[in-house]
């Protein structure tokens, strides 16, 4: 896999750059009464609160055991992602689902153009002297995989079966879910990743039979560094015969592109 320098990578990083809830929380609601919650998840890998921001669509039950989106970036999913998925599950496009947007480390890195959130994101990253930094991908990782999945299912109706687990990236947050696929890939079954930057795949070897299920695009209108990675990974599944799918999408390196394919291709997996 080639990789862009990482000055290069980093000018696009930046340019597209409580307490736990009760262990059963009251679910009833209303019709269409569903819910945007707030809640802390104290973490003991990346040694600090980290915000969830969580849908939870109306009607749902204690017993329920229904799909569950993780998404990167939580920060940036407002009201109208709610209104979109609401019309989802009401018109029923889709099943009802959780979707779980986990907020990343926006704060500034002193004498850098970069964030916590890159290094948190990006495994090559940790390729630095900084030994404040070296340890922040890893420790996201296990984060992600050992605190913040067992804490949504212990706490919410969700399924507890990978098939059911849907992970949602996009920019760096994209190139996070590549790395993971590739160091848990019995994890997560379905990944929709946009505009990725910053993946790493290097040790990528699944299993032929049962490997993660992958959506790739970008749009057209998005920078040649950043599309020429996609490409590459997009060619590098085909070459060692893993489907998934790839397409580009009329735009550019923008939050409103990539919600409205998310709202696009996630009626096929709830399915």
């Amino acid at each position: 896999m080639k990789q862009l320098p990482l000055g290069i990578l980093g000018l696009f990083i930046f340019l597209s750059s409580c307490n736990p809830s009760p262990k059963v929380p009251s679910l009833k609601q209303d019709a269409y009464s569903s819910q945007i919650i707030t809640r802390t998840i104290k973490s003991k890998f990346l040694t600090e609160d980290r915000k969830l921001t969580i849908y939870l669509p109306n009607d749902i039950e204690r017993n329920d055991k229904i799909p569950v989106v993780y998404a990167t970036d939580g920060q940036i999913f407002l009201d109208d992602y709610k209104t979109d998925f609401d019309s989802l599950i009401r018109n029923r496009v889709t099943p009802k689902f959780v979707f779980v947007g986990v907020h990343s480390n926006e704060k500034r890195i002193e004498g850098s153009d970069l964030q916590y959130r890159n290094y948190e994101y990006i495994k090559d990253y940790a390729d630095t002297d900084n030994q404040n930094l070296q340890d922040l991908f890893s420790n996201h990782l296990s984060f992600f995989s050992k605190e913040l999945i067992p804490y949504i299912e212990s706490r919410y109706p969700v399924s507890k079966d990978a098939s059911n687990r849907i992970f949602y990236g996009t920019s760096n947050g994209a190139g996070f879910g590549v790395s993971m696929s590739t160091e848990f890939p019995l994890l997560i079954k379905h990944y929709i990743c946009f505009s990725m930057a910053g993946g790493n795949y290097d040790l990528l070897n699944w299993n032929k039979a049962s490997y993660p299920n992958f959506i790739l695009s970008y749009g057209v209108k998005e920078p040649f560094p950043l599309t020429l990675q996609i490409d590459e990974f997009h060619n590098f599944l085909n070459e060692n015969n893993y489907d998934h799918i790839f397409y580009k999408y009329e735009g550019g390196h923008s939050r409103e592109n990539w919600k409205s394919e998310f709202m696009k291709q996630i009626p096929a997996l709830l399915k």
